[in-house]
C-alpha cells in the first residue's frame, strides 16, 4: 500500500507532513551525534598519540661493561616501568574522559521525539539501537579504564618495587664478593711487599753474618748479636715467605670461587629472577592490552547488534504501519462540466460542451492551436533534455490512463519529467479538441456567427467600397459605429426588447459609413 492510494486525505496530509518534520528533526540530531562523536575520536586520538610520543622516550645508553651495563639495564627498565604505569594511568584517563564524551553523545541521540510522528520508524529503530549500543561501548571503555588504573596501582606498582628490591639486593650482593676478592688481592700484593722487605733484610744480615765468621778476630758479643738479629731476621722471613704462600693459595681458591662460583651463581640467580619479572610484566602488559582492544568480543558483539539494527532498515517498509495507521479513502473526483443552466434558446449555435467555429472564432481558435502546439513541442524538447541529463530513455507519450499511467513509469522519471508529461497530456488534449472542432468544419464555407443575414450582407459589401468621407460628418459615424454595435449583439438580447431601428439612409452611403466605422475601430484596436 503507497501513498498515492492511502494518504490522499486531508487528516493524512497532516500527519505525513508531522512524519516528515519529525523525521527531519531525527536527521538534524543524528548530523549533531556523528559530528560530536567524530570529535571525541579526534580528542580521544590526539590523546592517544601524546600518550605513545611520552613512552616512546626510553633510555638507548651505550655499550659497557657487564656489570655496568647490566645495573644500567635494570635501571631503565625500572625507568621504562616507570614510564609504563604513568602513560597507561594517562591512556585510562583518556579512556574515561571519551567513555564520558561518547555517553553524553549517546544521550543526546537518545533524545528523539517520543510521540506518534515517528512510531514504527525502522530508522528510527536503527537509530536508537545504535545509540544504545553507543552508550554500551562508553560503559565497556569506563570499566576497561578502571580496571588499567587498579592494574597500575597494584600489578605494576608491586612488581616495580619488586625489581627495585632485586636490583638494590644484585648490586650489594655482587660488591660483597667483589669487595672480598679486592681485599684479598690486596692482601696478596701487600704481603708480596711485606716478603720482599724480609727477604732483602735478610740478605743484608746474612752478609754482616757471614763477615763475622769468616774473618779471624771478630768474635765475642758482637758475633752474639749479629747472629742473634740474622737468626730474627731468618725466622721473620720464614713466617712471611709461608703466610705469602697461604695467602696466595687462599687467592688462587677464592679466585677461582668467584669467578666460576659466586659470580655465575649470582648473574644466574639475578637472571631467574629478572626473567620472573618480565613474565609478570608480560602478563600485566597482556592484560593491559586486553581491556584496550576494541575488537574484543564485547565490542564485535556490539558492532554485530548495530550492523544488524541497519540492515533490518526497509525502505519498502518504512511507512507501512504509518500508511496503515492513517490510510484514508481515495479522494473522490471533482467533476468540472458545463453549467447547462447557462445555456437557454438565446445563445443560438453555441451548444455546451464544443466548439463553436465561424467567422468570429475561427480565426483565434486557429492562432490557440498553433500556440498550443509549440507549448506541446517545447515541452516534448524540454523531456528529451532532462531524460538525456538523467540517462534514462527518451520518454514516450503517456496513455490515455490518466495518472495511472503515469504512475507506473514513476521510478523511471525524475518528478520533473512526469510533471512535463503532465503538461504535455493537456495540451495535447486542448490540440485534439481544436483540430477535431476545425477537422470537422472541413472546406465549407464558414458559418456566420449572427443571426442577421443584412448585417453579414453589410459586412460582405463594405469590402470594396472606397469612397471619402467628408470631415463635418464625424457624428454620424458614431451614430452609425452604434448602429453596427447594435446590429451585432441583437441576437443576444431578451425576445421582450425590440430591435432599435436605425433611421433610413441610402444603401451605398450606410455601407460606406459602416466601413469606415469598422476601420476606425480597428484602428484604435492595433494602437492600443
Amino acid at each position: 500500500m503507497g501513498f498515492s492510494s492511502a494518504l490522499q486525505g486531508r487528516v493524512a496530509h497532516e500527519a505525513l507532513l508531522l512524519r516528515l518534520d519529525a523525521e527531519l528533526r531525527l536527521m538534524d540530531a543524528m548530523k549533531r551525534c556523528i559530528n560530536q562523536k567524530a570529535k571525541c575520536d579526534k580528542d580521544y586520538a590526539i590523546a592517544l598519540a601524546q600518550v605513545a610520543q611520552q613512552g616512546l622516550k626510553v633510555d638507548r645508553a651505550d655499550d659497557l661493561h657487564a656489570h655496568e651495563a647490566l645495573l644500567l639495564r635494570l635501571d631503565a627498565e625500572l625507568r621504562l616501568m616507570d614510564a609504563m604505569k604513568r602513560c597507561i594511568n594517562q591512556k585510562a584517563k583518556c579512556d574515561k574522559d571519551y567513555a564520558i564524551a561518547l555517553a553524553q553523545v549517546a544521550q543526546q541521540g537518545l533524545k528523539v521525539d517520543r510521540a506518534d510522528d515517528l512510531h514504527g520508524s525502522l530508522i528510527t529503530k536503527a537509530w536508537r539501537t545504535v545509540m544504545e549500543e553507543l552508550e554500551q561501548t562508553a560503559k565497556h571503555i569506563k570499566c576497561n579504564a578502571e580496571f588499567l588504573e587498579l592494574l597500575c596501582q597494584d600489578k605494576l606498582t608491586q612488581l616495580y618495587q619488586d625489581k627495585r628490591k632485586a636490583r638494590k639486593s644484585y648490586q650489594e650482593e655482587h660488591s660483597r664478593i667483589t669487595s672480598k676478592f679486592n681485599h684479598l688481592t690486596e692482601e696478596v700484593a701487600k704481603k708480596k711487599t711485606e716478603y720482599q722487605k724480609h727477604l732483602e733484610y735478610y740478605k743484608s744480615l746474612r752478609s754482616r753474618f757471614e763477615e763475622h765468621i769468616f774473618k779471624p778476630g771478630r768474635s765475642g758479643r758482637k758475633l752474639d748479636d749479629v747472629r742473634d738479629k740474622y737468626q730474627k731476621t731468618c725466622r721473620k722471613l720464614h713466617l712471611a715467605h709461608n703466610e705469602y704462600v697461604l695467602l696466595i693459595t687462599e687467592a688462587v681458591e677464592v679466585e677461582q670461587d668467584f669467578r666460576t662460583v659466586l659470580l655465575p651463581g649470582l648473574l644466574e640467580h639475578q637472571q631467574s629472577l629478572q626473567e620472573g619479572f618480565i613474565q609478570t610484566w608480560k602478563n600485566i602488559l597482556q592484560e593491559a592490552c586486553q581491556y584496550s582492544d576494541f575488537t574484543s568480543d564485547k565490542f564485535k558483539d556490539i558492532q554485530k547488534r548495530i550492523e544488524h539494527s541497519i540492515v533490518n532498515v526497509n525502505p519498502a517498509e518504512e511507512y507501512r504501519e504509518f500508511t496503515e495507521k492513517h490510510k484514508t479513502s481515495p479522494a473522490n473526483p471533482i467533476v468540472f462540466q458545463f453549467d447547462e443552466t447557462l445555456h437557454d434558446d438565446k445563445l443560438g449555435k453555441l451548444q455546451p460542451n464544443t466548439l463553436t467555429v465561424d467567422n468570429l472564432t475561427v480565426d483565434w481558435l486557429r492562432s490557440r492551436l498553433s500556440d498550443l502546439e509549440n507549448s506541446a513541442k517545447e515541452t516534448q524538447e524540454k523531456q528529451i533534455k532532462l531524460a538525456a541529463e538523467s540517462g534514462t530513455q527518451t520518454p514516450t507519450m503517456p496513455s490515455n490512463n490518466g495518472i495511472n499511467g503515469i504512475g507506473k513509469d514513476a521510478n523511471k522519471y525524475s518528478k520533473e519529467i512526469i510533471a512535463l508529461r503532465c503538461q504535455e497530456k493537456q495540451t495535447l488534449k486542448l490540440v485534439e479538441m481544436i483540430k477535431t472542432a476545425l477537422n470537422d468544419l472541413g472546406c465549407e464555407e464558414l458559418p456566420s456567427g449572427c443571426d442577421d443575414i443584412s448585417v453579414e450582407q453589410n459586412f460582405i459589401d463594405t469590402t470594396n467600397v472606397d469612397q471619402p468621407v467628408a470631415s463635418g460628418t464625424s457624428s454620424y459615424i458614431l451614430q452609425k459605429g452604434a448602429e453596427v454595435m447594435t446590429l451585432i449583439s441583437a441576437p443576444f438580447r431578451r425576445k421582450s426588447q425590440p430591435l432599435p431601428t436605425p433611421e433610413r439612409t441610402p444603401c451605398s452611403t450606410r455601407a460606406s459609413l459602416a466601413a469606415r466605422s469598422l476601420s476606425s475601430l480597428a484602428s484604435s484596436s492595433n494602437s492600443c
